[in-house]
């Protein structure tokens, strides 16, 4: 009888260890397998890191289930779900409350603050959506000098928009100008330098994050418009001008 108790006891620790080293195994090939992930995205170039990085932001989109997508009502805090595909809730109410949501949304995102003259940024509500302003500051100037190449906060502040609009069913327009004491020369002059500063934004955009079905105008004004109550040699006259109207 004793020795039946012994051998049951000697093969309930057998079980017991031979099931052990089967966890320790699991969790060691996990850590592996985490360690090449980290990696191989550490070896990886700046639109794969890019393209990473949106996936981890928002995966439905990334795995393109942009069809999907447009069945969420969006979510700015409130109940009415504007913007929706199919949402039939397109009362001149809803849609002023849903813009303003938005303009609070990039306000917060953006940390804008209204108060302060030297802000990059400018978010005003319209009678069709939104209107954000990206100023050419010479603290933050978006582009090198008489370029439609980006600085790198230029390249920042694309991203940062592109992930914010991205999430909402908008409609975007993009507008370029120039500062209105720029002339350049015969062969570039402020119409050249705004359309390829506008073409920069809408490639920018489409790169970071942005569905280009949702691009509805890309337009360049070169000097023709420039601020009023700012002088005509303040770099902020150059800036991009991107309105956003609900669908």
């Amino acid at each position: 009888m004793k020795k039946d108790q012994e051998a049951d006891i000697e093969k309930t620790q057998s079980e017991h260890h031979g099931g052990a080293w089967k966890v320790a195994a699991a969790d060691f090939f996990c850590s592996m397998m985490a360690l090449f992930m980290v990696m191989w995205i550490l070896s990886q170039d700046d639109e794969m890191l890019a393209q990473t990085a949106h996936f981890f932001n928002n995966p439905y989109i990334a795995m393109g289930d942009r069809e999907k997508k447009s069945d969420t009502p969006i979510d700015l805090g409130g109940s009415s779900g504007i913007g929706a595909a199919g949402d039939d809730g397109n009362s001149s109410g809803e849609k002023r409350d849903f813009v303003e949501q938005l303009a609070q949304q990039f306000i917060k995102h953006l940390n804008i603050d209204a108060q302060d003259e030297e802000s990059p940024y400018s978010v005003n509500t319209t009678s069709d959506g939104l209107m954000l302003t990206v100023f050419n500051r010479t603290q933050k100037p978006m582009f090198e000098e008489n370029s439609s190449e980006f600085t790198t906060w230029g390249n920042l502040v694309m991203r940062n928009i592109a992930w914010l609009i991205d999430r909402y069913d908008l409609k975007i327009r993009i507008e370029a100008h120039t500062m209105p004491l720029y002339e350049g020369t015969e062969e570039y002059g402020a119409w050249e330098l705004s359309t390829e500063q506008a073409n920069a934004v809408r490639r920018a955009l489409v790169y970071y994050a942005l569905d280009p079905e949702k691009l509805s105008r890309v337009t360049a004004f070169a000097n023709t418009r420039p601020l009023p109550d700012t002088p005509l040699d303040d770099p902020a006259q150059q800036r991009i001008v991107i309105s956003l109207e609900p669908e």
